[in-house]
């Protein structure tokens, strides 16, 4: 009974901040800045600048798995959990990284933050960092995603890459642009780090 009720408080608890994240999403979300430097096929070559955000990696095999549990604690340092109780907007795109033992999330914050100090969070899981300056190879696609189709899109990566003589390095990512309440014109992608060196853009 007790787990019971852990389980229903808990996913009380990730509504409530998806729902607070989906009433930030429905005003101007301000989205990750990059470059298209060109497009071969369905295959976007992209540059990132350096961008701050925040993340958490936790194992695959602890009590907090899923983006459910990561969602639910970058959230609160948004919404306030943090040694000034300060509170930034919510931003797209949320970036997922499954490594071999762990999975990774990560918020990218609003530029009007980027130069600033930020403050502690109150849970250490976060941290705190910079994305490296970043080429790029994504694709987009709709609909509400899932590992299978990520691996669709991940093979059609490759396959256009190899066609056009581009190395990847690293593991794949997904971008997610929408909140779950969002039925239509949802935005997902899969994205690779590639080599700008090997081939001229």
């Amino acid at each position: 009974m007790k787990k019971f009720l852990w389980i229903s408080l808990g996913s009380i608890v990730v509504l409530a901040l998806l729902f607070q994240g989906w009433v930030m999403y429905i005003s101007d979300t301000e989205e990750q800045p990059y470059e298209v430097l060109t497009t071969f096929d369905e295959v976007e070559i992209r540059h990132y600048p350096p961008a701050r955000m925040i993340s958490v990696q936790t194992p695959t095999d602890t009590s907090r798995r899923g983006n459910d549990g990561q969602f639910r604690v970058l959230a609160n340092y948004i919404f306030g959990g943090n040694e000034r109780e300060e509170k930034f907007a919510m931003t797209a795109p949320v970036h997922m990284e499954q490594e071999e033992n762990s999975r990774r999330m990560s918020f990218v914050l609003p530029q009007s933050a980027w130069q600033d100090s930020l403050p502690t969070p109150n849970d250490s899981a976060v941290q705190m960092h910079w994305s490296k300056d970043d080429y790029v190879a994504a694709i987009r696609y709709s609909g509400y995603t899932n590992p299978q189709l990520e691996a669709e899109y991940q093979k059609k990566i490759i396959e256009v890459l190899k066609e056009q003589g581009i190395r990847h390095y690293g593991n794949f990512r997904s971008l997610g642009y929408d909140p779950p309440f969002k039925m239509n014109d949802r935005r997902n992608e899969v994205i690779v780090s590639i080599d700008p060196e090997s081939k001229a853009f």
